[in-house]
């Protein structure tokens, strides 16, 4: 009984982090080359700075909540693509300090927490992806983990890829069984419908006899 229940167990797990993979990999196909992968409105990121310490650490995970320009206040964190040369582009998330208009657009300034200074370049409607809404140090943690392929080939890809095969000759054997039944029970039907067709053949000698 418990091995049957670990069974379940470790296969519903196994299903739900294909099914994440899956999803989160269309997520990535379906975007545009110059939008950030979400799933349900919300991005993922894994900060790889300490400028927003001690509020966001380095390494953290966060949670992006898409939204619009009209939506973001001052003091709120928002990542957004950068306009800094030096950075091409790249995805940064640092705090709102000052909102401006600039010709009917919103327009952000913005501070890393633990800089000493604003970002030089501001922050405009089309390069703001959203407000961070969670953030976890843990979940950046696994994240490290499992992107790390001396972690990744033999913790995750290997027991996935050992249960999705256990599962296939599971299937097969079940299928297997599942034909082996149909076909005694397509002998058993036709054996009995043979000893029928016998029986009233023979009782339908034993009529005529008595009627000779």
């Amino acid at each position: 009984m418990v091995k049957k229940i670990l069974y379940y167990f470790v296969n519903a797990v196994s299903v739900l982090i294909i099914a994440a993979a899956v999803f989160a990999l269309l997520s990535v196909v379906l975007t545009g080359r110059s939008g950030a992968p979400s799933i349900l409105g919300h991005s993922l990121f894994r900060v790889v700075s300490g400028s927003m310490e001690p509020a966001i650490k380095e390494n953290d995970m966060i949670v992006v909540r898409q939204c619009g320009a009209g939506e973001v206040k001052t003091g709120d964190i928002i990542s957004f693509y950068s306009r800094d040369p030096a950075l091409n582009s790249a995805v940064n998330t640092h705090r709102v300090t000052a909102i401006e208009d600039e010709d009917g657009t919103r327009v952000f300034t913005t501070k890393g927490d633990a800089n000493p200074v604003e970002d030089k370049y501001t922050v405009g409607e089309k390069e703001l992806i959203g407000v961070v809404v969670f953030h976890s140090a843990l979940l950046g943690g696994l994240s490290r983990l499992v992107s790390n392929p001396v972690v990744f080939v033999p913790l995750i890809a290997v027991p996935l890829l050992a249960i999705l095969l256990s599962n296939m000759i599971r299937t097969v054997r079940i299928a297997r069984t599942a034909a082996r039944e149909e076909e005694e029970k397509a002998l058993e039907e036709a054996i009995r419908a043979i000893k029928e067709k016998k029986k009233e053949e023979e009782e339908g000698s034993r009529q005529d006899g008595k009627e000779e």
